[in-house]
């Protein structure tokens, strides 16, 4: 007869108690940020959704129909806007997160790290669903195309995301030392949006350029998803092991910078 360890048993049951917490986390971000009035939580999907569509007919407007790789504008325009939506909404509600979210530490089962987790995952989903959604009414207008590779542009969103959660985790450790490092947040999205590699392949760009812009992850993780987007396209410039390295590390700093700066958070 088989007994069940209680080791195994208190891990379980913490796991469901943090899963309960987040699940809880991102309900009332949804309700504080989008409320129930108007067409209420589907703005999660619409936000983000009328600067790509805008950002698709710029690129049409160039009068161009396709790019090489057999890459359509559209879902090229899309395939790299969107992921930076991503990107700039992780990082960009990180400053205020832990001063959103401070009565809430009150309760002893929820932990900064909590606030940060929920956070991504309802950006994630959020930026993620309306990319499909993007590409799937466009692929009906025959102006795009669904990504050739579903699995490989997963894991570049997730891995970008993952990114994003790291460099979130220490932004919010940062603006709770110093509320001035918030006013640099904003500015430093628009800078890396020309460095990520969201309107444009590395290839494209002159060979000095290429040799800085390696050294930077987020072109790591947009090539890989044009990679997962265009089955013809295959990236000399993705490196999938030096992108995780930035992610584990980035962790691990946001995690400890998070717990470095707990005992001097205290809920009001």
């Amino acid at each position: 007869m088989l007994i069940a360890s209680p080791y195994r048993s208190s891990l379980w049951e913490a796991a469901a108690i943090q899963r309960r917490v987040i699940g809880a986390l991102i309900l009332r971000e949804l309700h504080t940020r989008f409320g129930r009035d108007n067409i209420g939580y589907l703005w999660m999907f619409v936000e983000p959704s009328i600067l790509s569509v805008a950002v698709v007919f710029m690129h049409l407007a160039t009068g161009l129909a396709h790019l090489q790789y057999k890459m359509q504008v559209a879902s090229f325009a899309l395939s790299g806007y969107v992921p930076f939506v991503l990107f700039r909404n992780v990082v960009l509600r990180s400053g205020p997160a832990i001063e959103a979210n401070r009565t809430l530490l009150y309760h002893r089962y929820i932990s900064l790290t909590d606030i940060a987790v929920s956070r991504l995952l309802l950006e994630f989903v959020s930026v993620v669903t309306t990319f499909l959604m993007l590409l799937g009414a466009f692929a009906v207008l025959e102006m795009a195309n669904l990504p050739d590779r579903p699995l490989l542009s997963l894991v570049g969103f997730a891995l970008l995301g993952w990114l994003s959660f790291g460099l979130s985790m220490l932004i919010s450790a940062a603006v709770e030392w110093s509320e001035v490092i918030e006013r640099f947040v904003h500015p430093i999205t628009y800078i890396a949006l020309p460095m990520s590699g969201a309107f444009s392949l590395m290839e494209w760009l002159p060979k000095r350029v290429q040799d800085i812009l390696w050294w930077f992850p987020l072109p790591h993780a947009f090539e890989l998803i044009r990679e997962g987007q265009y089955e013809d396209f295959n990236s000399r410039f993705v490196n999938v092991t030096y992108l995780l390295v930035w992610c584990v590390v980035l962790t691990l700093f946001g995690l400890l910078a998070l717990r470095a700066i707990r005992p001097y958070v205290h809920a009001e």
